[in-house]
Protein backbone atom coordinates (compact mmCIF):
# COMPACT_ATOMS: atom_id res chain seq x y z
CA UNK A 1 0.00 0.00 0.00
CA UNK A 2 1.01 3.84 -0.68
CA UNK A 3 1.74 5.79 1.85
CA UNK A 4 0.65 9.41 1.60
CA UNK A 5 2.09 11.00 4.86
CA UNK A 6 -1.32 12.49 5.48
CA UNK A 7 -3.36 11.75 8.99
CA UNK A 8 -6.42 12.29 9.49
CA UNK A 9 -9.14 12.16 12.80
CA UNK A 10 -12.45 9.22 13.20
CA UNK A 11 -14.74 11.65 14.36
CA UNK A 12 -17.38 11.20 17.12
CA UNK A 13 -19.65 9.96 14.38
CA UNK A 14 -16.49 7.36 13.51
CA UNK A 15 -15.87 9.70 10.26
CA UNK A 16 -12.75 10.57 8.37
CA UNK A 17 -12.19 12.71 5.43
CA UNK A 18 -10.40 11.66 2.75
CA UNK A 19 -7.72 13.95 1.54
CA UNK A 20 -8.51 16.40 -1.57
CA UNK A 21 -5.35 14.97 -3.21
CA UNK A 22 -6.25 11.46 -2.99
CA UNK A 23 -9.68 11.78 -3.73
CA UNK A 24 -8.62 13.73 -7.25
CA UNK A 25 -5.71 11.30 -7.84
CA UNK A 26 -8.31 8.09 -7.18
CA UNK A 27 -11.47 10.23 -9.17
CA UNK A 28 -13.39 9.44 -6.19
CA UNK A 29 -16.42 12.17 -6.83
CA UNK A 30 -18.75 13.56 -4.00
CA UNK A 31 -21.60 11.03 -3.92
CA UNK A 32 -19.95 7.65 -5.12
CA UNK A 33 -20.06 4.81 -3.13
CA UNK A 34 -17.29 2.99 -1.71
CA UNK A 35 -17.01 -0.50 -0.69
CA UNK A 36 -15.21 -0.96 3.20
CA UNK A 37 -13.07 -4.11 3.84
CA UNK A 38 -10.78 -5.21 6.70
CA UNK A 39 -7.51 -6.56 5.51
CA UNK A 40 -4.47 -7.42 8.10
CA UNK A 41 -4.05 -4.63 10.07
CA UNK A 42 -5.79 -1.41 7.99
CA UNK A 43 -8.91 -0.65 6.26
CA UNK A 44 -9.02 -0.57 2.38
CA UNK A 45 -11.73 1.46 0.03
CA UNK A 46 -12.46 1.13 -3.02
CA UNK A 47 -14.83 2.36 -5.79
CA UNK A 48 -17.79 0.04 -5.70
CA UNK A 49 -18.94 -0.61 -8.68
CA UNK A 50 -22.50 -3.13 -9.28
CA UNK A 51 -21.22 -3.57 -12.40
CA UNK A 52 -18.17 -5.36 -11.08
CA UNK A 53 -20.09 -7.94 -9.85
CA UNK A 54 -21.68 -9.38 -12.83
CA UNK A 55 -17.89 -9.28 -14.51
CA UNK A 56 -17.92 -13.21 -15.67
CA UNK A 57 -21.53 -12.93 -16.99
CA UNK A 58 -20.82 -9.04 -18.55
CA UNK A 59 -17.96 -11.09 -20.24
CA UNK A 60 -20.26 -13.66 -21.53
CA UNK A 61 -22.27 -11.68 -23.16
CA UNK A 62 -19.82 -9.37 -25.14
CA UNK A 63 -18.35 -12.53 -25.93
CA UNK A 64 -21.71 -13.51 -27.97
CA UNK A 65 -22.46 -10.01 -29.12
CA UNK A 66 -19.05 -10.08 -30.65
CA UNK A 67 -19.85 -13.05 -32.24
CA UNK A 68 -23.49 -12.17 -33.43
CA UNK A 69 -22.11 -8.72 -35.16
CA UNK A 70 -18.50 -9.25 -36.21
CA UNK A 71 -17.02 -6.35 -34.06
CA UNK A 72 -15.32 -5.98 -30.74
CA UNK A 73 -17.59 -5.42 -27.61
CA UNK A 74 -16.41 -3.28 -24.82
CA UNK A 75 -18.62 -3.65 -21.28
CA UNK A 76 -17.51 -1.05 -19.19
CA UNK A 77 -18.71 0.05 -15.58
CA UNK A 78 -18.69 4.28 -15.20
CA UNK A 79 -14.89 3.98 -14.41
CA UNK A 80 -13.03 0.91 -16.09
CA UNK A 81 -13.39 -1.86 -18.63
CA UNK A 82 -14.71 -4.91 -17.40
CA UNK A 83 -15.22 -7.02 -20.48
CA UNK A 84 -12.89 -6.35 -23.89
CA UNK A 85 -13.95 -8.75 -26.74
CA UNK A 86 -10.46 -7.35 -28.79
CA UNK A 87 -6.68 -8.27 -28.72
CA UNK A 88 -5.21 -7.24 -25.32
CA UNK A 89 -5.87 -5.20 -22.14
CA UNK A 90 -7.98 -1.69 -22.86
CA UNK A 91 -8.15 1.15 -20.49
CA UNK A 92 -11.62 2.74 -20.48
CA UNK A 93 -11.06 5.05 -23.76
CA UNK A 94 -11.99 8.96 -22.22
CA UNK A 95 -14.69 9.27 -25.51
CA UNK A 96 -16.42 6.35 -24.25
CA UNK A 97 -16.28 7.23 -20.76
CA UNK A 98 -17.51 11.15 -21.47
CA UNK A 99 -20.37 9.46 -23.51
CA UNK A 100 -21.39 7.11 -20.28
CA UNK A 101 -20.90 10.23 -17.81
CA UNK A 102 -22.96 12.24 -20.16
CA UNK A 103 -25.58 9.07 -20.66
CA UNK A 104 -25.50 9.46 -24.30
CA UNK A 105 -25.84 6.95 -26.51
CA UNK A 106 -24.71 6.73 -30.37
CA UNK A 107 -21.67 6.83 -32.25
CA UNK A 108 -18.52 7.84 -30.64
CA UNK A 109 -15.22 8.83 -32.43
CA UNK A 110 -12.39 7.30 -30.50
CA UNK A 111 -9.26 6.41 -32.24
CA UNK A 112 -7.67 4.41 -30.04
CA UNK A 113 -10.67 1.37 -30.87
CA UNK A 114 -10.49 -0.75 -33.69
CA UNK A 115 -12.15 1.36 -36.75
CA UNK A 116 -11.98 4.38 -34.53
CA UNK A 117 -15.31 4.72 -33.47
CA UNK A 118 -17.56 3.06 -31.20
CA UNK A 119 -21.62 2.26 -30.39
CA UNK A 120 -22.41 3.45 -27.20
CA UNK A 121 -25.61 2.31 -25.15
CA UNK A 122 -25.28 3.25 -21.42
CA UNK A 123 -26.58 1.00 -18.63
CA UNK A 124 -29.18 2.55 -16.16
CA UNK A 125 -30.68 1.70 -13.70
CA UNK A 126 -33.16 3.37 -11.24
CA UNK A 127 -31.84 6.76 -13.31
CA UNK A 128 -28.19 5.96 -11.93
CA UNK A 129 -25.75 5.20 -14.48
CA UNK A 130 -23.95 1.78 -13.99
CA UNK A 131 -21.83 1.76 -16.86
CA UNK A 132 -22.35 0.98 -20.32
CA UNK A 133 -22.31 -1.55 -23.78
CA UNK A 134 -20.07 -0.20 -27.03
CA UNK A 135 -19.70 -2.39 -29.87
CA UNK A 136 -16.99 -1.11 -32.16
CA UNK A 137 -16.91 -1.99 -36.22
CA UNK A 138 -16.74 -0.42 -39.66
CA UNK A 139 -20.76 0.23 -39.94
CA UNK A 140 -23.48 -0.47 -37.58
CA UNK A 141 -26.71 -2.20 -39.20
CA UNK A 142 -29.62 -1.44 -37.26
CA UNK A 143 -30.04 -5.17 -36.05
CA UNK A 144 -26.38 -4.45 -34.46
CA UNK A 145 -27.43 -2.04 -32.58
CA UNK A 146 -30.52 -4.16 -31.90
CA UNK A 147 -28.26 -6.50 -30.36
CA UNK A 148 -26.27 -3.96 -28.12
CA UNK A 149 -29.60 -2.36 -27.06
CA UNK A 150 -30.80 -6.19 -25.89
CA UNK A 151 -27.12 -6.68 -24.05
CA UNK A 152 -28.11 -3.45 -22.45
CA UNK A 153 -31.21 -4.70 -21.28
CA UNK A 154 -30.21 -8.06 -20.09
CA UNK A 155 -27.25 -6.32 -17.87
CA UNK A 156 -29.59 -3.66 -16.49
CA UNK A 157 -32.12 -6.40 -15.58
CA UNK A 158 -29.41 -8.18 -13.87
CA UNK A 159 -28.30 -4.95 -11.76
CA UNK A 160 -32.06 -4.52 -10.93
CA UNK A 161 -32.13 -7.17 -9.86
CA UNK A 162 -29.74 -7.14 -7.01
Amino acid sequence: MKATGMIRRIDELGRVVIPKEIRRSMRIKEGEELEIFAQDEGLVLKKYSALSDLEEEAARFASVLAGETDGEVLVADRNRALAWTGKGELALPPAIEQALKERRKGVVSCPELPFGSAYVEPILVGGDLMGGVALCKGDYTPSDLGKVRLVRSLLESQLDRG
